[in-house]
Formats: structure tokens, sequence, C-alpha cells
């Protein structure tokens, strides 16, 4: 250490002015001489302590490789702060963030051939079933009794959780041009130009395509028939004629050729006919992408979605279209609700005549649900023109509450002109019946292809209006209605049951069933009808059922 007490002396001591600056001077050299010493000693020393560091030997190798490059560990973590200091707060993204961006990444690597080709073909196998209306040999032994039927295994209250939801949809860049779709044809029958419908060999009819009226279409090969809203022909367009326009009137049309045509039959919108493509079912991304709530270039699509949809519940969509389109759906200008797989609690109530869908992708993933079991919260209350298809509807209570009045899983009860359709679905319900139906004046019902299950009650119960009215019809086809309880089905003539609070003035409800099979769990096939009212031949007191009903594996929904 620098020792500078003999130059302050000098200083002190000094008596002439250059004295005192030698003596300051003096001083300061020595002091700058002793710093620049212990400096160098420090730097040496930091020297040989890095390097005791960096040659530790084998037992601080992690330490060592931890620097990567840095001469100590302090350095990198001084060297890491500093980075970490110049981040913008602004670049972290939420946790909601990321799930959107992960699964925007996965709806791009759905596999669409898997979903094509397997969804078409479980589609074809159904279609075939419908359009010859025959059974294989199992299921003509389960209509006969011989064995127990076969159903699809119904799931514990509460027991489907998101996880097990398949996420694949099908999404097509642009709509099919060909609006005949070979798939879902009727074998061995043709229109003849007056509107019959006649056997023949070799030849098929298509489904009814739904057509805009006054609209100028092109067909290649095969006669187009034309039918009014109720189906009823209007007439026919000979496979010469190209373009046509369709009558004022116009809502269907039905294709009919030989087998030979089958793949080259087309039918498409405009004046001037293309090169031939195959039709099938799509979803096309403009009529997803664009909606507005304004009601400028609203393609009657929404689209429902835990993730990524326009709505993430129903009841948000049902609720938008009752505010912004209090008039705009029509008969021929329905509104679509598609609804991607998950799982949608909810309680949602579509009556009054609206012309409204809710159509699932796929009725094993997209599940509408109510816990509450309450009467008048079934997952789905609907009347006339609504239709539901690929969903399964599932009405369920806590299992220490049971509701006086218990939930329906579609309840079909409300006012509403107009014809509704319920189409391959699955309706369970854990307290009542799985369906619950009381026609109301001027309603129709289509039940199609459609599985129901009761726990409790008869699976399928319905009832005509207990006040005035008429023209109430309900059709019932290819559907399995399986209850454990002593009945399947309940059929109430409220009109003829004084007990009810009918007025008995309504005699023209129609039922028909086609192709169905009841069973019960307690009694099998036996005594599946519960009536109110002595069944006479071919009616059930006023409801009249009628003559053409067949197939079932019941007699009493037999009329031939």
């Amino acid at each position: 250490m620098a020792n500078v007490t003999d130059k302050v002396a000098i200083i002190r001591n000094a008596t002439y002015g250059n004295e005192v600056r030698e003596g300051i001077a003096s001083g300061i050299e020595n002091i700058n001489t002793e710093v620049i010493s212990t400096t160098a000693k420090q730097t040496a020393q930091e020297i040989a302590y890095n390097a005791l560091i960096i040659n530790a030997g084998n037992s601080n190798a992690e330490i060592v490789d931890a620097r990567l490059g840095e001469t100590t560990l302090k350095a990198k973590l001084q060297n890491i702060d500093s980075s970490l200091a110049q981040i913008p707060q602004e670049t972290y993204i939420t946790e909601k963030e990321k799930t959107v961006d992960v699964n925007v990444k996965l709806a791009l690597k759905t596999d669409k051939t898997y979903s094509d080709t397997e969804l078409v073909k479980k589609r074809d196998k159904a279609v075939k079933l419908n359009a010859t209306n025959d059974f294989d040999n199992e299921t003509k032994e389960m209509m006969t009794g011989i064995t127990p039927i076969t159903y699809s295994p119904i799931p514990a209250k509460k027991s489907i959780v998101p996880s097990q939801l398949a996420q694949r949809m099908v999404i097509a860049t642009a709509v099919n041009k060909n609006m005949f779709d070979k798939t879902r044809i009727t074998t061995g029958y043709y229109y003849t130009p007056s509107g019959v419908l006649t056997i023949a060999s070799g030849w098929w009819v298509s489904e009814f395509i739904p057509i805009l009226s006054s609209t100028i279409y092109s067909h290649v090969v095969g006669s187009v028939t034309l039918f009014d809203i109720n189906k009823v022909f209007i007439s026919q367009i000979a496979s010469s004629t190209t373009p046509f326009t369709t009558p004022s009137n116009a809502v269907y049309g039905r294709i009919s050729s030989t087998d030979v045509n089958l793949n080259l039959s087309q039918l498409e919108l405009g004046s001037i006919g293309t090169v031939y493509e195959s039709g099938l079912p799509q979803i096309l991304k403009a009529q997803i992408k664009d909606i507005s709530k304004a009601g400028v270039n609203f393609k009657n699509i929404i689209i429902i979605a835990k993730t990524g949809g326009d709505y993430s519940t129903i009841k948000e969509a049902i609720t938008y279209i009752y505010t912004y389109f209090t008039v705009a759906d029509t008969i021929l200008n329905p509104i679509t609700v598609l609804i991607m797989p998950g799982i949608y609690v909810e309680s949602v109530e579509i009556v009054g005549g609206r012309s409204i869908s809710l159509i699932g992708i796929n009725k094993e993933t997209c599940i509408v649900r109510d816990d509450t079991g309450d009467y008048y919260k079934a997952p789905i209350n609907m009347s006339g023109n609504v239709k539901i298809e690929n969903l399964t509807v599932i009405a369920t209570h806590d299992a220490d509450t049971m509701q006086e009045l218990r939930s329906y899983a579609v309840h079909h009860d409300f006012a509403g002109e107009g014809k509704s359709v319920i189409k391959n679905c699955k309706l369970i319900s854990y307290q009542a019946s799985a369906l619950g139906i009381g026609l109301q004046n001027n309603q129709q019902l289509e039940i199609d292809g459609v599985e129901m299950y009761s726990s409790m009650r008869q699976a399928l119960l319905m009832h005509p209006s207990v006040t005035t009215a008429t023209n109430q019809k309900m059709l019932v086809k290819n559907c399995v209605i399986k209850a454990d309880y002593p009945t399947t089905i309940s059929l109430i003539d409220s009109n003829n049951n004084g007990a009810s609070g009918g007025s008995a003035d309504n005699r023209d409800t129609e039922l028909t069933f086609y192709n169905n099979i009841a069973w019960s769990t307690t009694n099998g096939k036996v005594a599946q009808v519960y009536s109110t009212t002595p069944m006479g031949t071919g009616e059930f007191g006023y409801m009249q059922l009628t003559g053409d009903s067949f197939g079932n594996n019941i007699p009493e929904l037999n009329a031939l």
C-alpha cells in the first residue's frame, strides 16, 4: 500500500509555493503507482480464479457446459438477464390464444380421405336399406321375435366426456355443381310423363332434390319430374329438354333414368350444361365464413363449435336468428344451424312454425343434453317446419333429484304449423319418454331412422291436440324403439278420451308406420302399444292407422 506520510509533512512545513506543489505532486504519483500495481494484481487473480473454474475437472463438467462459451457461469446469467430485459411484454399471448392456434392447426391436418370414404360407406349402407325396404336375416329374426334385438349401447348418464369425441369434419373448397347424388336413389322404379311412380326393372329414381321456383336449370340424361311443397306432381321435363325453367310453385325435383345412365346423370343451375361431375354432399367454405349479422350476404348457415364457430352454444344461434331474422326463414329459405362435435348442455326451443334446422356433423359426436330432468327444459323443444338430424339428444337428471313433471329428450307439443322432421338421431331419456309428441293444428311429423330409448317409460309417446285441430299426421319409419318398461309405444287419443280434456272434435289424425322395430326389455315384442281407447281394425279411436302401414315387428302397427 502507498505511504504518503512524508509527503504530507513536506506540504505542511513548506515555506514557498513551489515546495507545496512539489509535495502534492509527489504524493499523487505515489498513490497512482500503488493503484496500477493493485489493479494488475487483481486482474491476475481473476484470471487465475477463472482458470481454476474452467479446469475444475469432471466433477464440475455440467457447470462448465452450462456456460455455453462464457468464461464463468455468472457472466452467462448476466447475459441472459440482459437479453430478457430487451423482450417487449406485449409479445406474450394468452392461454386462450394458444388453444385457438393449436385447434386451427389441427383442423388443417384433418384426414379428408378417411372422413370422406368412411362417412360415405356408412351412408351408403343406410340408404340401401331404406331404398329397398328390405332387411337382412338378422334383422328379420329380431322383428319376428326369434332373437332379442341388438341395440346400440346406451351411454350411462353423464358418461360421455369431450375427450371421447372425434373432431373430424369435411369442408370443401367449392360446392359440387351436380345436385344429383347417385348414392341416394331408389331402384326398380321410374316416373311416367303424368307423374305416376311405376315399377320397372333396370330403372331408378333419385331422392326429392330441393330446387328453386322460376329458375333455369340444365340436366343431362334422364327426365326430371317436378313437385310442389307437398310433393304433389306438377309436370315432367323430358330428357331431351334442356335447359328448362321451373314452374312458380316447384319445390322438389326427382331424376329418373335407366341403370346404364346412373354415372351420367347431372342436374345443375344455369342455362349451359357443363362436364359431368359426380354429386356428393359437401360444406362450402364460403357458406361457413360469409355470414353477416346485419343480414347482408347471409348464406343461411350458422356454425356452432366449441372453438372457431359463429357461436359456441345452440341457444345463442337461435337467439340471434329470432333477433335479426324475424321473417327471413321460410320453407323455401330455411336457416341451417350446423353443429360441430361436442357436448352442448342446454335446453333449446324452436317453435312457432320457424323454418330452422339443427344438423350435426355426426350423431355419435354431436350431443345435446340437459341434466335438470325438468319437463319444461327438454334438450330440444320443437314444432312445425323444424328439422333435427345427426344428433344424440339426452335428457337426464342428478341421482338425488327427480322432477314431478319429467323431461323428454325431444318434445314436440307446441303451436306452429308445418312439417317437422327428426332424422338419423339418438333420443334418450332417463326419466320420461325419449320422444313426447302432441300434434297440433296442421302439423305433420316425420321420424326417420331414429333410435329411441327410455329407462322408465314408453320410448315413444304421442297424442293429438286436445283442442280444435285438423290435418295432423305422423310418419314413423326405419326406427328402433326400445324401453325398460312393459310397453314401448303409447298412443293416446286426446279427443276421444274425456279424462284428458279432449273436445272430441278432431277426427283426422293419421298415423303411418314403416319397417320399425319395437322392443321391451321386460316383455319383448308382446303388447308394445298402449292406447286409451279400444283398437278397431286399422284405427286407434279417432286416430287412423293408414292402410299402407307395414313391415313392423308388432302386429298393432301393421295394416297389411
